[in-house]
């Protein structure tokens, strides 16, 4: 009955070591219509606009992030709160540079993984390429 009982626990681990490795699948499509409106407003100079829009994607991108802790996702969230600040201070470059920087980080390719783990990338960084 003991070994039994080891032998289950210790599969559990292995399942939650397997589940740990798992590659994040992020979903921007709201995000992404989110950032063409901001872009849109910051064209005509709509300062309330892309502040409210911008504290929507700031909402958005901390919700879908709460689920898998996604690193793109953070980083989305934070050029959102850029081109809120910029929003409120009138400075529209400002907060179309932050939304353009917003979309190519969620639409760049992300690297595939490799049998084993890690990516392409990391291949290279630890010599095994």
């Amino acid at each position: 009955m003991r070994k039994i009982l080891i032998a289950l626990v210790m599969s559990s681990f292995a399942l939650t070591a397997f589940a740990a490795g798992s590659p994040m699948n992020e979903d921007f499509t709201e995000l992404l219509g989110i950032t063409d409106k901001i872009i849109e407003a910051a064209k005509n100079s709509d300062g309330t606009t892309v502040t409210s829009l911008a504290e929507q994607g700031v909402l958005v991108a901390k919700d879908q992030g709460m689920k898998g802790q996604s690193p793109g996702l953070q980083r989305v969230a934070e050029r959102m709160k850029k081109a809120k600040k910029a929003g409120k201070k009138g400075d529209f470059a400002a907060a179309t540079t932050a939304m353009n920087e917003a979309k190519a980080e969620m639409t760049k390719e992300k690297p595939k993984p490799n049998f084993g783990g890690g990516s392409e990338d990391t291949a290279y960084k630890f010599g095994t390429k």
